[in-house]
């Protein structure tokens, strides 16, 4: 324990950073119930729309596993209605990340900052070329999981495949499909979710933790969200992981530049579906941009490093898992229901922003 230090001081490498006296428990134990108040409005969000939606998503959706004939293994189903489960899914998620913004807003308001630039909103201090090239090379990076899975399952006995990809592999890539993808996958996800994972929830912690710190927190957290990825055995494990690394290089360029854009394009690279045939058009030219870039990007690697490294990492690791043994007590040992625990959450995140906004105002004054 003597080899810990205190996180060094903000380093002008990053955009969105801790503000000298930031790092105090209140101040981190409050970003922390931002990132679970955007959990709460992305689950409220999506209450809602299954609620008011006309056509049930969990119906549309899931029919996708259904008629494939999920777990049984059957290659005759018919394909199913791809046109209308990609409509549902963009109401759906308009519902779910509306929910999102209704949170941030009213936690912008409590704060007393409401700033559309401290959610990625902007281009920060580069140009629009700067922010579209590393946006390529951290897709580039981030891809060299998925390809690595994606060969190795073919080449290797790794388990039961993910129900999702499992589904997806026995049905004809026609124009429906693609468009179920452009929206489910790799165009309006990446935007969606890189608004609440890295512009809402990262860009929260940051502002209280070391970056490394932050980057490992909101990565774990987006990898246990993507249920549709999780499977038992070998390939469910290596999925996870590749989640989170690719979720931790997303942040990074989100932080390096404040702007959600390149986090976007690299997140939309590596859920670009591609088959297995055409896997070395990847990979080649993942190949090729990391040669190209190869020293930013170790550079970029040996500051996540050292900023790993700090007792902000330890406190983070500890308050989660408060949160964890806290959530656990409630619907375990107290059975309450899910809605009471979230309208627990709402309240008392709202009231530690209070809180901690009284607190900056009378260090100032």
């Amino acid at each position: 324990m003597s080899d810990l230090k205190p996180a060094a001081s903000p380093q002008a490498d990053f955009m969105i950073q801790p503000e000298a006296g930031s790092r105090t428990w209140l101040n981190q134990i409050a970003a922390i119930a931002a990132v679970l108040l955007v959990v709460v409005g992305m689950s409220w969000g999506g209450d809602a729309g299954l609620h008011f939606m006309a056509t049930s998503f969990n119906e549309a959706f899931g029919s996708i596993l259904m008629d494939l004939g999920y777990p049984n293994g059957s290659e005759t189903a018919v394909d199913p209605d791809f046109t209308e489960v990609a409509r549902v899914n963009a109401e759906f998620f308009a519902y779910q990340y509306g929910g999102v913004v209704a949170v941030l807003l009213l936690l912008g308001l409590v704060r007393g900052r409401l700033k559309v630039r401290d959610l990625g909103l902007s281009r920060g201090r580069r140009s629009l070329g700067q922010l579209i090239v590393m946006g390529i090379v951290a897709g580039a990076v981030a891809n060299i999981a998925s390809t690595i899975i994606f060969a190795g399952k073919e080449l290797f006995e790794l388990g039961n495949d993910t129900p999702f990809w499992w589904a997806l592999d026995r049905v004809d890539w026609d124009w429906d499909l693609w468009l179920f993808m452009a929206v489910g996958s790799y165009a309006l996800v990446p935007i969606v979710e890189e608004f609440a994972y890295r512009g809402g929830m990262l860009g929260s912690l940051a502002r209280a933790f070391a970056p490394g710190a932050a980057l490992l927190g909101i990565g774990i957290l987006f990898a246990v969200m993507h249920s549709q990825y999780w499977s038992i055995g070998p390939i469910g494990i290596i999925t996870l992981f590749s989640v989170v690394y690719a979720g931790a290089i997303f942040g990074y360029v989100f932080l390096r530049t404040g702007s959600l854009l390149p986090a976007i394009i690299a997140h939309a690279m590596v859920n670009i579906p591609v088959a297995l045939e055409f896997e070395w058009v990847r990979i080649g030219l993942t190949v090729v941009v990391i040669w190209f870039a190869h020293k930013h990007i170790w550079q970029a690697m040996t500051r996540i490093a050292a900023s790993l490294w700090s007792l902000d990492t330890l406190r983070l690791a500890g308050l989660a898992g408060l949160v964890f043994a806290g959530f656990w007590l409630a619907t375990v040992q107290f059975a309450l229901d899910r809605k009471v625990i979230e309208i627990a959450v709402f309240f008392a995140a709202l009231a530690v922003a209070f809180l901690a906004r009284r607190q900056a105002a009378s260090a100032q004054s």
